[in-house]
């Protein structure tokens, strides 16, 4: 899985980010493949987490593409020592095509850009940055977390912590191309999740 670093600098209150881009499985997988590359998804994403170096850590799909000020925009929604977790604002690649936007509204439309930012009650997974001084202790002796992100989420929340979108962190992201494929994926997706 790919990385690289990003940091604020000088500037009063700097992080630095690593960036970790998570490949997808995308064509027609069977519930077996997916399966399959759920876990070892969840499995490179919790040894991203042990090996990071900065305190920070962002996960961007291999199909979303961060947008102009997107770090700078996750770094500084990080200035809260109360936020655990930084949700994107999410746009689509290809803005022109009925279809590509109404997959976007179905996936991620609560977090769609423009968005006017602040605490969410529950975020997206895969596209998601992580304060990892509270995301290790959640990951300790259980390497298949990252298979249900939704359950870290709701823990660091039930900690008193903050899922905060940052609205200006816009994320395009690319969508299916045909209807069949997004709800072939989606429902593999979800039988795998409730066969966890």
């Amino acid at each position: 899985v790919p990385a690289c670093t990003a940091s604020t600098g000088g500037v009063a209150g700097a992080h630095e980010l690593q960036v970790a881009v998570a490949l997808e499985a995308h064509r027609r997988p069977s519930q077996h493949f997916l399966q399959r590359h759920a876990e070892r998804q969840a499995g490179e994403r919790a040894e991203l987490v042990r090996q990071a170096s900065t305190p920070l850590l962002a996960f961007v799909e291999d199909h979303s593409f961060a947008t102009p000020g997107w770090a700078r925009a996750v770094l500084a929604a990080f200035d809260d020592p109360r936020v655990a977790a930084v949700n994107y604002a999410f746009t689509n690649v290809d803005d022109a095509r009925y279809l590509s936007r109404s997959v976007l509204l179905a996936e991620y439309g609560y977090w769609m850009s423009p968005h006017p930012g602040g605490p969410v009650d529950f975020s997206s997974s895969t596209n998601i940055a992580y304060r990892l001084a509270c995301l290790r202790p959640l990951l300790e002796g259980r390497e298949s977390a990252f298979e249900a992100e939704f359950l870290i989420h709701r823990a660091l929340l039930k900690q008193g912590r903050l899922i905060w979108l940052a609205p200006a962190a816009i994320v395009a992201h690319e969508s299916w191309r045909s209807l069949g494929d997004a709800c072939v994926a989606n429902g593999t997706n979800k039988r795998v999740l409730g066969a966890r």
